[in-house]
């Protein structure tokens, strides 16, 4: 592949790639591109590549075992990365087609849904995306098909009107005084201005709020409606309403295209979306914009730059992918892993127009060791106290360590107890954060900071390896009991007995328990407790030893809910819509505040056992079997 006055090319071995740089009057030595990389290349041989120079600058490579690589190579700018995409199959082949604006990659890959194995040519989506809608984050995916009337398209707002027609749910509050005035505020630097709200109270609690012919202002985007009582702190509180905006427009064509059953469809062009609300004639209807059209010039939008389509709740056309599981975005929103009926359909629980339907795939990056240089701090204990991400055009981004829930996942941390893994890194089984055994258990604790490659080494990870010592048979007949309380009603006990040595054998039996409120207040504290059983048999003899243990872990945990930084109109302490209730927020009813167990419930429950058999033999000069 030639790339500016580079020469990319695969060694004679087909692993490894090297960039010859063109240098006229001067030898040129080859530069390694896979040195950083070599985990992705090493005991693998290159099938197929190809260079897409637009507008990401990637080279795609297939990998003998079906593994899709990516090096993103900009030189002038010093960027050079490896990466491996995975599917839900094989990738065969890779070629690159010029579809200005971009270089299109298509792929060969073996699909495996069912009881087949069929092959398919994929192509990449361009990966240019106005908004959330327009993101095509599947495999093997097909899109609704959203028709391009042959008709320019004129609007009258870009906006729609922004007026104020009335409000819905009103929580009404309650101690309002009979001097109450009402303002409208248009939001986050909105341009809004001119509605003039009537209120309306019963019993000193709003009741109705509305706007008046004259009185509907125009221009809102984001509007909030504000009470001024002037009784003051002795006056009235937490009462709230979501305004209703009307943001009608008018769009005319220049031939006939609408019909009566246009209404409820969806008109999408110049960056912006309107559904269409009343059909004035052919070339005329009247449409509530959704999203503003930022993109107009004053121009009309020409034919075939932009859409009219009927909303649906069904999706049919799958049949290559009829009993796989699905996911996708249905109107910028994620679609739920969905099975395919045999006839090539699922069901949307709302009627979407904007939908695109595939496999699904998780985007995952992890950093490298963190280092800063000598003297070095590999292998130092470090505290992360914040993350700090920059995101272009992304969403429902998750931060943590190693994993985003506190699981330990594939090629992150292995947590063993007593040598024995308690989470497959190849199978990518987790362990959460709640299962770590009480410190009642344990005897010791040993970290061992990486690396290893958990498919070449059994259980050793990239990330490092904890291992959980729990307290071992003693030599002598043992037995204790250990008690503690502590705040938010904390209560820790704990038992164990050992039997001593008898003849060689030996054994252990130890039960712990904890139990803890959360530091929430109301009237539910959100109770957790945890309960752990080990057990451990051995037989000693010279030279080693060989001992059966058993672990048994349940956790019981009352998941707190998130406390909303400001009020939220309809949100309450005693739930939706109840008249009279506080508001539920960090301002109105506390940092820790928490809902009632009737309200919001919501619990986690995780057990855990393992059995095992362990045999140990010096075989000397520092050699174990």
């Amino acid at each position: 592949t030639l790339v500016n006055f580079d020469l990319i090319y695969v060694e004679p071995n087909n692993v490894y790639y090297y960039d010859l740089p063109y240098q006229l009057y001067t030898l040129s030595e080859p530069i390694d591109l896979t040195d950083v990389s070599v985990h992705l290349f090493t005991g693998y041989t290159v099938v197929a590549n190809a260079y897409c120079e637009m507008p990401y600058r990637l080279i795609w490579d297939v990998r003998s075992d079906g593994v899709l690589r990516c090096l993103t190579y900009y030189k002038t700018q010093k960027v050079q990365g490896w990466s491996r995409h995975d599917t839900q199959g094989l990738f065969v082949s890779v070629a690159s087609i010029i579809e200005p604006p971009v270089y299109a990659p298509y792929f060969a890959v073996q699909r495996f849904i069912g009881a087949n194995a069929p092959y398919m040519i994929e192509r990449m989506d361009n990966r240019i995306w106005a908004d959330a809608e327009s993101a095509w984050c599947v495999d093997c995916g097909l899109a609704y098909p959203q028709p391009k009337p042959a008709a320019t398209l004129t609007i009258s707002s870009a906006t729609g009107l922004g007026s104020l027609t009335g409000a819905t749910n009103i929580v009404g509050g309650s101690g309002y005084s009979s001097a109450v005035t009402g303002s409208v505020v248009d939001q986050f630097e909105g341009k809004g201005s001119g509605a003039a709200p009537t209120l309306t109270f019963s019993g000193r609690a709003l009741t109705g709020v509305a706007f008046a012919g004259g009185s509907q202002g125009s221009g809102y985007t984001q509007p909030l409606l504000v009470l001024s009582d002037p009784a003051g702190s002795a006056g009235g509180a937490g009462a709230s309403a979501r305004l209703t905006l009307n943001n009608a427009t008018t769009l005319t064509t220049d031939a006939d295209v609408f019909a009566l059953g246009s209404v409820g469809s969806v008109v999408r062009g110049a960056g912006g979306i309107a559904v269409i609300t009343a059909y004035a004639s052919a070339r005329e209807v009247t449409a509530n914009v959704l999203s503003p059209f930022v993109n107009l010039s004053g121009a009309p939008i020409a034919a075939g730059q932009w859409t009219m389509t009927a909303p649906t709740a069904t999706v049919s056309g799958l049949r290559h992918l009829a009993g796989a599981t699905v996911t996708g975005l249905a109107d910028g929103n994620v679609i739920p892993p969905t099975v395919v009926s045999a006839d090539g359909a699922i069901a949307l629980s709302t009627a979407a127009s904007a939908i695109v339907v595939g496999l699904g795939f998780q985007c995952q990056f992890q950093d490298v060791p963190i280092d800063v240089g000598n003297p070095t701090v590999q292998g130092q204990r470090k505290k992360l106290t914040a993350t700090t991400l920059r995101l272009e055009a992304s969403r429902g981004v998750k931060v943590g360590w190693n994993s985003v829930p506190g699981d330990l996942e594939t090629n992150g941390i292995t947590a063993m107890l007593d040598g024995i893994p308690l989470n497959s890194l190849i199978q990518g089984t987790g362990w959460h954060s709640t299962e770590i055994p009480m410190g009642a258990l344990l005897s010791g604790t040993n970290v061992i900071y990486g690396p290893g490659n958990p498919r070449d080494r059994w259980y050793d990870s990239l990330g490092g390896t904890i291992n959980f010592i729990p307290i071992q048979p003693t030599a002598t007949p043992q037995a204790n009991i250990s008690a503690s309380y502590g705040s938010h009603g904390q209560q820790n006990y704990s038992l164990y007995a050992s039997s001593g040595v008898h003849d060689g054998w030996s054994s252990i039996l130890a039960y712990a328990h904890a139990f803890s409120h959360t530091f929430r207040t109301g009237e539910y504290n959100r109770p957790s407790r945890a309960d752990q059983l080990f057990f451990k048999l051995r037989k000693s003899f010279e030279g080693g030893h060989i001992s059966i243990g058993a672990y048994w872990q349940h956790s019981n945990e009352q998941r707190p809910n998130d406390v909303p930084v400001n009020p939220i109109p309809g949100v309450t302490i005693a739930g939706l819509n109840v008249a009279g209730a506080p508001l539920y927020s960090q301002k109105t009813t506390g940092f820790y505040s928490d809902l009632p167990n009737y309200v919001w419930f919501k619990e986690n429950q995780i057990q855990n056992y393992i059995g095992y058999i362990k045999f140990d033999k010096d075989l000397g000069e520092g050699f174990h079997l």
